[in-house]
């Protein structure tokens, strides 16, 4: 189930010595994750599937026969045959430096490959962030819909997924009345949207924002913490798009911003 809320703007505040540490350390531990040997950087290939078995193009082929069927996906290797989950780290295949899992988007299914040993883990000059101020924390409080609605979410290899949203964003920045949506991921809230600073100094598509699920009927977003889809690290991520609505007009000068690498 998908949740949205309603943002208002904080009153400004300082920024303190003991958030500065909470988000610094926050944005080390994201790196971290993009350097990691599963993580964004180590990214090498995607392969569509056709029904039916498919042979991966060398080395891969020797990971064995990933076979679809309908949706599922299942993988004849030398140790035997497994279901591949999409997008499911725990029923991943390993063999040597790779790491193979099935990724979904939309109908369609695809095998993604990592490199545990790809040279841009190391090579990645690292991330770029605007300057932290808590001003950008802000309260809100979630307003739900009469009933659910539905949604489609189109991501950038045109595929859609439909997702229910049970609530919309109202909130105020810099004195002007604003509106986002945002759905459930993983049990937290997922906003995916651009802003006046995107194609400038952030990625031109998206940024992501996650937050906890509202509390008491609050909820707390910060913007210090947006962050930039998969598909800035890698041609091979299917990163969603911005729903209608969530393009907003002002400028968010907080979180990620474009890499000095640029993108794939």
């Amino acid at each position: 189930m998908a949740i949205a809320c309603v943002l208002a703007a904080g009153a400004q505040a300082a920024t303190t010595p003991a958030y500065r540490a909470e988000i610094e350390a926050w944005r080390e531990k994201r790196e971290a994750r993009l350097r990691a040997p599963h993580g964004w950087l180590a990214v090498a290939g995607m392969y569509w599937l056709q029904p039916g078995p498919n042979v991966l193009p060398a080395p891969y082929d020797q990971a064995g026969v990933f076979e679809l069927k309908g949706e599922r996906v299942f993988a004849h290797a030398q140790a035997g045959t497994v279901e591949l989950k999409s997008d499911d780290d725990e029923t991943d295949l390993r063999f040597g430096r790779y790491i193979l899992e099935a990724h979904a988007s939309g109908s369609r299914r695809a095998i993604r490959v990592w490199d545990t040993e790809h040279p841009r883990r190391r090579e990645f000059p690292g991330l770029l962030w605007f300057p932290i101020d808590e001003k950008f924390r802000i309260s809100g409080r979630f307003i739900p819909y009469k009933a659910a609605k539905q949604i489609v979410v189109q991501n950038l290899a045109g595929d859609e997924e439909k997702t229910d949203i049970n609530g919309y964003v109202s909130f105020q920045w810099n004195g002007r009345d604003l509106q986002l949506i945002g759905w459930e991921q993983g049990g937290k809230l997922l906003f995916v949207f651009r802003d006046q600073t995107s194609g400038k100094s952030t990625y031109p598509t998206a940024r992501f924002l996650v937050a906890e699920p509202p509390r008491s009927g609050e909820v707390e977003l910060d913007f210090n913490k947006a962050y930039n889809p998969p598909c800035v690290f890698s041609a091979y991520a299917t990163c969603p798009l911005p729903p209608k609505g969530n393009q907003l007009p002002v400028a968010i000068e907080a979180g990620e911003k474009l890499p000095s690498s640029g993108h794939p």
